[in-house]
């Protein structure tokens, strides 16, 4: 369930989305959890606390059509401990082998 190893790129891919105007009037719910144990920054989400950790809210498109339902699902959950917070994302897709790219991302 939990087996994304590029988490780093879509918190990246979607920060421009969740920072827009639109995405600004979505109001959404959500509570960060106690990680209560180590967690690991290797992009999966395999650890017991995120499966404790409950989605946010429902989410909606930005682009191309603002508002409504996504096409596809996406989970945010959000998780804490006394140094970090933590922000584990699924994005689930039925054909991930046809997703392009149109952005260069550089992480440093």
């Amino acid at each position: 369930m939990f087996r994304y190893r590029n988490l780093a790129f879509f918190l990246l891919a979607l920060t421009p989305a969740l920072c827009s105007a639109g995405a600004a009037a979505q109001t959404l719910i959500g509570k960060a959890v106690s990680a209560g144990e180590r967690i690991r920054l290797d992009g999966k989400l395999d650890e017991p606390a995120w499966r404790r950790a409950t989605p946010i809210g429902e989410l909606t498109q930005v682009e191309p059509r603002e508002g409504n339902p996504p096409s596809e699902a996406t989970e945010v959950r959000v998780l804490y401990d006394s140094e970090a917070l933590y922000f584990g994302i699924l994005c689930h897709a039925r054909t991930p082998g046809s997703i392009v790219a149109t952005q260069l991302i550089s992480v440093l």
